[in-house]
């Protein structure tokens, strides 16, 4: 049964059918099927065939009515049963949008709370049957976030630069370096002139943090002889390279305190 069926309030097809039936057999009945007029001599009156087709589409149109009877019978209890199956129906399927809804929700809920948090979604998440959020802990999404690295104390020295130092310092002169020719050159070519030098070494003096203390104690008249260390023939340039060996190791370049 469907709903608009016959059972389900539409056309009673049964009374239909019936009625067609008990039209087609009453043309056998005595109204409609009578005897021909006996011919001249012929003595006149019904014979067995005739009996015998009238009794037969009596009983024809009996056994439709009670056929049509018990169809209509069983159409009602039919349809009563089918507007019972259908509530219920509507309501088991209305519960289960419900909970597929609710689950839903929850992974839309789960999955901005992730992202407000800025966390990633580590494990798996499984729906059961369609209404149960679960957390699968045994299927990972992502690699476990790697260990903070171990810290560094790195040693600090009223003279001697440290490597985090020295690479700043390399950083900054291989700046300056490009700035003033215009292009990027490798380690063993970048070269500055001798006042740009000074200029960055400079501003590395003043902070507090990019040269030891002892540089930056009388940065302009040190910083003068380093770059008359660093250019002995006074052609006015500096190799980046050969200033960062000068810095890494002072008393190997001449430098004395």
């Amino acid at each position: 049964e469907t709903p608009g069926s016959d059972a389900g309030g539409g056309d009673d097809n049964i009374a239909a059918v019936a009625a067609e039936a008990i039209a087609a057999l009453s043309q056998w009945l005595p109204e409609a099927f009578v005897p021909a007029p006996p011919e001249d001599g012929a003595e006149s009156g019904r014979s067995g065939l005739h009996e015998a087709v009238w009794v037969q589409a009596a009983l024809a149109i009996s056994r439709v009515k009670r056929l049509a009877a018990k169809g209509g019978a069983a159409r009602a209890l039919l349809r009563s049963d089918v507007g019972v199956v259908y509530d219920e129906l509507d309501e088991w399927i209305g519960a289960r949008i419900g909970e597929e809804l609710s689950v839903c929700e929850r992974v839309i809920d789960l999955s901005q709370q992730a992202v407000e948090d800025q966390v990633a979604l580590t494990s798996d998440w499984l729906v059961d049957d369609g209404v149960t959020l679960a957390v699968d802990p045994s299927r990972v999404l992502v690699k476990p976030p790697q260990s903070p690295p171990t810290p560094v104390v790195v040693p600090l020295d009223t003279r001697v630069l440290s490597s985090v130092q020295l690479k700043g310092l390399h950083d900054s002169l291989r700046r300056a370096s490009t700035a003033e020719m215009g292009f990027e050159a490798a380690d063993d070519e970048a070269a500055l002139s001798v006042g740009v030098l000074s200029s960055a070494l400079t501003r590395a003096a003043a902070s507090d943090t990019e040269l030891p203390e002892e540089w930056c104690a009388q940065a302009d008249s040190q910083f003068a002889s380093v770059c008359g260390l660093l250019d002995p023939d006074d052609t006015g340039f500096v190799l980046v390279s050969s200033a960062m060996a000068f810095f890494a190791d002072p008393a190997d370049g001449g430098w004395s305190w």
